[in-house]
Formats: structure tokens, C-alpha cells, sequence
């Protein structure tokens, strides 16, 4: 769970602000593909949530 609070914070405070320019530059250009981008990365790290929550529920219980 660390890692991904680590994963979730280095997007939000390091790799956002540098690419910001570039992303929104993209994203005038082509608003269709910067939203289809952008909602699968979100789901790809809604994933990884589940994933990581689902494992410390399971194994706080004894199910691993």
C-alpha cells in the first residue's frame, strides 16, 4: 500500500507539473484522444487501488 500511495504521489507533485504544458498543448489540439488517454490511465489506476486494498482486506483476514 506504501508503494502505491508513493506511485500516486510522484504522479501528482513530479511528473504532473512537468508534462502539464505538453498535455494541455495536446489536448487543444485532439480533446477526443486526450479524454480516452485520460480515463484510461484513471481506470488503470482505479485498478491498482482495488488491487492493493483487496490484498491488505484479504490478507489482514487470513485469506492469503
Amino acid at each position: 500500500m506504501l508503494a502505491l500511495w508513493l506511485f500516486f504521489m510522484l504522479l501528482l507533485f513530479v511528473v504532473e507539473p512537468l508534462v502539464e504544458g505538453r498535455v494541455a498543448a495536446s489536448a487543444r489540439r485532439h480533446p477526443d484522444a486526450a479524454l480516452k488517454r485520460l480515463a484510461r490511465m484513471h481506470g488503470v489506476l482505479l485498478l491498482a487501488a482495488a488491487m492493493t486494498l483487496l490484498g491488505a482486506v484479504g490478507g489482514a483476514h487470513g485469506l492469503f
